[in-house]
């Protein structure tokens, strides 16, 4: 795709000195690939595959002081003069706003691989493993005397801000399932597997205001200027099991656990279990209810617990740096906490489904209750306290 927004800025506010009203365009393109080969019948093997372009070019816009629109929306037309013909009140005339210049830049590619082979009529092996990249760069840019109306005094010598972002994710997932029947009255489902994950962000970026002179597009050129850099990255492995009875097809229990180990765990803390059981009864079926007006009667329950993991960086210790008059500096950021574990939630539910005159309607009952312990917030040390 191809495609040009609704500013034609270039028509209706010609060049001055050189500087060119930025046009909105948006540029897209993608393709995919999905195949499976079956070398036998008993494996199966597939791959995805996944590429997307994109560039994007507007002038200043959204909930924006400087924006195009939301200056427009503030236009005051007996404030009109020969320079400033919309009547804009503050900060920037629209003619002025259009030469602010807004791109962004990405390339997305993510595949998988996957794998099935089974063994017999009971045990199926499968496994997947995926690739996920992401690469940004974001730019705006203000060029050497923007204010071509003379009425901004917002770095009218101009800017450029740059930023590139570069996010990995790779998964990989393992599972086997054995499913065992006894007769016609008794079925077993036994899971077991593996996860892992591995995620990586890296941010990087910089500004430079006050250009030397027109012709100037790049922030290193600029009198004043700015860096910025961060890195992140997580790591997790799990592995599960889960057991299901499924009697006479009116009874079913459920029974697993996870256990997790994440990077951001602290020193003292090495894996969370997370435990879960459940419970499902049909009465109709399992006495053989033949009314309409009870045509379909369920009752459930279901007790679990999950977590939510820290940041990457919240066990750590960390200072950030300050600038004074002395000169370089560090002061406090994070405290730190080497015993740090997950927040786990206990949920419960209990709930029921009946069907009346032969299911034409339909009547759902949930109570759910959720407790929360070791609850992560972020604390204000206080400064008092010799950190």
């Amino acid at each position: 795709t191809d495609e040009d927004g609704p500013y034609d800025a270039a028509k209706n506010f010609p060049a001055v000195d050189g500087i060119v009203p930025e046009s909105d365009t948006n540029r897209r393109g993608s393709i995919t690939r999905n195949f499976t080969v079956i070398p036998s019948s008993k494996i199966r093997i597939g791959v995805w595959t996944l590429f997307s372009d994109m560039e994007h070019h507007t002038p200043d816009n959204s909930n924006n002081i400087y924006g195009v629109f939301s200056s427009a929306l503030m236009s005051q037309l007996r404030l009109a003069t020969a320079d400033n013909i919309y009547g804009q009140p503050a900060f920037a005339t629209f003619a002025e706003n259009l030469n602010q210049y807004v791109q962004d830049e990405s390339q997305h590619f993510a595949s998988s691989l996957s794998a099935n082979l089974k063994l017999n009529d009971e045990i199926t092996v499968d496994g997947t493993f995926g690739i996920d990249l992401v690469n940004q760069r974001s730019s705006d840019f203000r060029p050497f005397g923007w204010g071509v109306n003379d009425f901004t005094t917002s770095q009218s010598d101009g800017s450029r801000g740059i930023g590139s972002r570069q996010h990995r994710e790779i998964t990989a997932d393992f599972k086997g399932s054995w499913v065992t029947n006894f007769g016609d009255d008794f079925e077993s489902t036994f899971l077991a597997g593996v996860q892992g994950f591995l995620s990586q962000n890296e941010l990087s970026g910089g500004r430079g205001t006050a250009f030397p002179g027109p012709g100037i597009e790049v922030a290193s050129a600029g009198g004043q200027q700015s860096l910025v850099e961060t890195w992140l990255r997580n790591t997790q492995v799990g592995g599960y099991l889960q057991e299901q009875f499924g009697l006479y097809d009116h009874t079913f229990i459920t029974v697993g656990g996870r256990w997790d180990a994440n990077s951001a765990f602290g020193e003292s803390f090495e894996t969370a279990f997370y435990p879960k059981v459940s419970v499902s009864f049909i009465p109709t079926d399992a006495f053989g209810w033949e009314s309409e007006t009870f045509s379909t009667f369920r009752l459930r329950g279901a007790l679990g617990k999950s977590g939510l993991q820290p940041g990457a960086f919240d066990k750590f210790t960390t200072f950030s740096p300050i600038v004074s008059t002395s000169g370089p500096g560090l002061q406090p950021e994070n405290l730190g906490n080497q015993e740090l574990r997950p927040e786990v939630a206990t949920e419960i539910e209990i709930g029921t489904e009946i069907g009346l005159f032969n299911d034409r309607i339909g009547i759902d009952f949930t109570y759910w209750d959720r407790t929360v312990e070791d609850a992560m917030v972020s604390r204000q040390f206080p400064v008092s306290g010799g950190f």
